[in-house]
């Protein structure tokens, strides 16, 4: 299992040799997973593919990859194709107090490779413009189920 706060990519690998000044939005901190068809760097990080993400994480040798730095959450499968899965997850709730916990279980085959953002971590994140809900996840041991949770107030 790799855990990182952006993305996984080597800076190394992906940062021109010219890009003295923006170096620093190619580390890991800084990377973010795209939702466009290529790679591209912005003032908000480097944007990575999921493909790309699962090269590195086969030269880590780990087949699961937890990453945050973004507000939302996903859950992403490679099985030959890579497939969005977080959709598709089923989702229980209970209550607690005045909030209302949304529970997604991942159950991880070694046999796949899995790409988990948690999402945001409060309100704080975007600038205050999110809808104020807590993303966090739990893994169980020698990872067998990831376990997103949301935190509705």
């Amino acid at each position: 299992m790799l855990c990182v706060h952006g993305g996984p990519l080597d800076p190394k690998k992906i940062t021109p040799k010219d890009a003295r000044s923006t170096s620093w939005l190619y580390q890991r901190p800084w990377q973010r997973l795209t939702s466009e068809d290529a790679e591209f760097i912005s003032y908000s990080g480097y944007h990575y593919l999921a493909s790309s993400a699962f090269g590195e994480a086969k030269n880590l040798q780990c087949n699961v990859i937890l990453c945050g730095h973004q507000h939302s959450e996903t859950a992403i499968v490679q099985d030959g194709k890579i497939s969005e899965i977080y959709p598709s997850l089923k989702v229980t709730k209970e209550k607690i107090s005045k909030h209302v916990i949304e529970k997604r279980e991942i159950e991880i085959k070694s046999s796949l490779n899995y790409l988990i953002r948690l999402g945001l971590g409060g309100p704080e994140g975007n600038y205050g413009a999110v809808n104020g809900d807590y993303h966090f996840g739990i893994v169980q041991y020698n990872p067998t189920k990831v376990i997103l949770f949301t935190v509705k107030p």
